[in-house]
């Protein structure tokens, strides 16, 4: 793609991310799996899933952040990617998820304000995701789990608006 001017592609602009949801790898058919990009950096193919589908992780609406860092080494560029956010009550059965999830890889897809979908990570370049719980009446109070998703991908993430 030629370069042009950006403010041809900018309008009205609403931070923040309305949905969260993620798919362990495990659950991707990875034989039907196809990596179809169009020319606007758009994901073109469903995610195939083999068993299950997208599930959704509620968080605080003020606490959703997502995070591309680009970055170098002497391998060449690469980007840092984060999402991360508040998600309401401690929970036994929440804890018990979040336990399970830590030793698993994930795709990720998302919603801004905007009503554009993400999708972040590959089945070559997964989430991984990391827990924390915190109650009391520091700070905002909230008695919450602290999620983080990380990857390291050498492309940004893909909008996702699959035809196939």
């Amino acid at each position: 793609m030629a370069l042009q001017s950006i403010s041809q592609f900018c309008d009205s602009n609403l931070p923040g991310i309305i949905t969260i949801e993620y798919a362990p790898l495990d659950w991707i058919d990875q034989t039907s799996y196809e990596t179809i990009v169009n020319s606007n950096r758009n994901w073109q193919y469903s995610i195939p899933f083999a068993q299950g589908d997208w599930l959704k992780l509620p968080v605080y609406p003020g606490d959703k952040l997502w995070e591309e860092k680009e970055r170098s080494n002497q391998q060449g560029k690469y980007y840092e990617m984060e999402l991360s956010g508040g998600t309401p009550k401690l929970r036994p059965q929440v804890t018990q998820q979040f336990e399970e999830m830590s030793e698993l890889d994930f795709l990720l897809k998302l919603t801004d304000r905007n009503r554009q979908t993400w999708l972040l990570g590959t089945i070559v370049h997964p989430f991984r995701v990391q827990t924390s719980a915190r109650s009391g009446n520091r700070g905002q109070g909230r008695n919450q789990y602290n999620v983080r998703f990380y990857s390291q991908s050498p492309k940004r993430a893909y909008g996702y608006l699959p035809v196939f």
